[in-house]
């Protein structure tokens, strides 16, 4: 058996992204890093059993990184429709005293709708999961498949959070997809609760939906990152139904 020296390689380089004294370096770390992961990548793959394929085909069922990424924003999707049309006020679960709740309730509330139909596929889902270096990711999804652990990262930014246009690449790549087992994926969930509200920290002069704050954000992202990263912008505002 081939023996994973990218493990230690990934560990030495996270390091290393990490720290501010080579931060000229960075895009030089990055490269090294994207190709460690790519051998362990290849080193650890094995492939599905028939069993798992037609887990996904037929049941719904995540066999990769890939697809609990895919199937949450399914979910999300789902949640959105339920914000739009459901008879049951959702949206009103966002809102206390008829102002919108803060990223930390609005990221329990989201997690709450979408926990049963997550762990009727064995998925645990977690808010503020703790990572390396004592850094707390805003939502993590793990699933064992065939005693191989995969794990789905997500950050969440209201649409006021003054690091909205950053924190894909500068809190979600960097702190948390470098797990091994997120396999460098993961989900950017942002919050729109209308114009009214501030964009980035900024008074809001320019965005009108929650579609176009989406698109904005994932166009200031790299071709790379939007290729890893799914954003996804629910629309809690008051004038979406």
């Amino acid at each position: 058996m081939l023996r994973d020296d990218s493990r230690d390689a990934l560990r030495v380089l996270d390091q290393l992204l990490n720290n501010d004294n080579y931060g000229h370096l960075f895009g030089v770390f990055r490269m090294v890093r994207a190709r460690a992961l790519r051998k362990s990548a290849h080193l650890h793959y094995k492939a599905p059993n028939i069993s798992s394929v037609v887990g996904v085909l037929d049941k719904g069922n995540v066999a990769s990184v890939e697809d609990l990424r895919a199937y949450f924003v399914e979910c999300l999707k789902d949640l959105q429709e339920s914000i739009y049309g459901s008879e049951l006020d959702v949206r009103s679960l966002f809102f206390d005293g008829g102002k919108r709740v803060d990223e930390k309730i609005a990221c329990r509330r989201i997690v709450n709708q979408l926990q049963a139909r997550l762990e009727s596929l064995e998925v645990t889902v977690e808010i503020e999961d703790e990572m390396a270096d004592q850094k707390r990711c805003d939502i993590t999804l793990q699933k064992n498949i065939e005693g191989r652990t995969v794990l789905l990262v997500v950050e969440v930014k209201g649409q006021w959070h003054d690091e909205l246009y950053t924190a894909a690449a500068e809190q979600l790549e960097k702190r948390y997809m470098n797990h091994p087992n997120a396999e460098d994926q993961g989900v950017y969930l942002v919050l729109w609760f209308g114009e009214e509200e501030k964009v980035a920290n900024k008074k809001n002069e320019e965005f009108e939906s929650a579609v176009q704050l989406s698109r904005s954000v994932e166009e200031s992202m790299s071709d790379d990152l939007r290729k890893r990263i799914d954003v996804v912008t629910i629309d809690f505002s008051r004038n979406n139904s």
